[in-house]
């Protein structure tokens, strides 16, 4: 698991000037805030699962300084899981218990 600037995101994962998605394997990011309580809870769980899938690339990004990620992705609710699998992009909000986590990683997109 790395933490990411947003420059490194952009670099990376994806880039909002160009939109175009630059993770090459399925990817998972921690979108949190510093302040947030609920954030470093679920960031230690993140942090175990990053241990558990190596065939995922796990990143974290700290909104606090990261205004044009907070408006392109229209965040509101953190932390929030943005995941990137065969190159489409999905969020999910909230506080995710393991088993959603999985859920995120293992299961197939909803459109």
């Amino acid at each position: 698991m790395k933490e990411l600037t947003e420059e490194e995101f952009y670099e990376k994962v994806y880039d909002i000037k160009t939109k175009e998605v630059k993770a090459t394997k399925n990817t998972v990011v921690d979108f949190y805030s510093s302040t947030c309580g609920p954030c470093r809870m679920f960031g230690k769980l993140f942090e175990q699962f990053s241990e558990t899938f190596a065939d995922w690339d796990f990143y974290k990004v700290c909104i606090d300084d990261a205004d044009d990620i907070m408006i392109e992705y229209k965040l509101r609710t953190m932390p929030t899981v943005l995941r990137i699998k065969g190159g489409v992009q999905e969020l999910f909000a909230g506080v995710h218990k393991a088993e959603e986590l999985q859920e995120i990683l293992t299961g197939e997109i909803e459109n």
